[in-house]
């Protein structure tokens, strides 16, 4: 099941690429079939696997899908509009100015969708966003995949990791979180600040126990949890 999800999400990504490609078609009064050569397949069944296609597909390895997407910006970026728009509560500045200020990292090979809302000194790499995300004021994503509504709290450090539906990665200053080592986060599942998880499986619907060492390579499931 959880392969499945990933993998859809992977091709979700991908065909949100092509909408934003496609775009100018829309009010086209006929659809157009477009048939792509499949020029190789990458493996979605673990977490690893998954990120790296992930990282593959943002980095241009599939160029039959990249000639049907919009031209990214420098460094294989590509951002929705919405997003470029939006201003955070603590600088005040849209996107588009703190990109402009380099008061923020975004790139190579990022994807960022619909009303994501990004604070400053925020570093993005080889990382896709998913819509209606919130991620907070330095907080650091490498190698991520990040589906819609999710938040990532203030000076978190997230990389090799799958976070699920409104997963919420909260962080602060003080108590920074990390997560590596190919987390996986299941949809609604919750990470108090000051926790370092590495290669740990969350449930869906989760809060990870606060204070507590989680051993690598953990499933953490509801009875583990409670």
């Amino acid at each position: 099941m959880r392969a499945r999800l990933w993998g859809i999400w992977l091709v979700g990504v991908a065909v949100g690429m092509l909408v934003l490609a496609s775009a100018a078609v829309a009010d086209a009064p006929t659809f157009q079939t477009v048939r792509l050569p499949v020029s190789k397949i990458g493996d979605l069944g673990n977490v690893p696997d998954y990120l790296a296609t992930l990282a593959d597909l943002l980095g241009g390895g599939y160029p039959q899908l990249l000639k049907r997407m919009e031209p990214p910006y420098a460094g294989n970026v590509w951002i929705h509009e919405s997003s470029l728009l939006r201003r955070d509560p603590v600088s005040g500045m849209s996107l588009a100015a703190k990109l402009a200020g380099g008061v923020v990292t975004i790139g190579p090979n990022v994807q960022i969708g619909r009303d994501v809302e990004i604070g400053p000194g925020v570093v993005l790499r080889d990382t896709a966003i998913g819509d209606g995300v919130d991620l907070h004021q330095g907080c650091r994503l490498s190698r991520v995949a990040c589906l819609d509504g999710v938040v990532v709290g203030t000076d978190a450090v997230v990389s090799d990791t799958f976070l699920g539906l409104m997963a919420r990665v909260e962080s602060s200053r003080n108590r920074p979180t990390v997560l590596d080592g190919c987390c996986a986060l299941g949809h609604d599942v919750t990470v108090p600040a000051g926790t370092r998880l590495s290669g740990v499986t969350a449930y869906p619907g989760l809060t990870v126990p606060a204070g507590t060492r989680i051993p690598t390579g953990t499933v953490l499931t509801e009875r583990m949890a409670s």
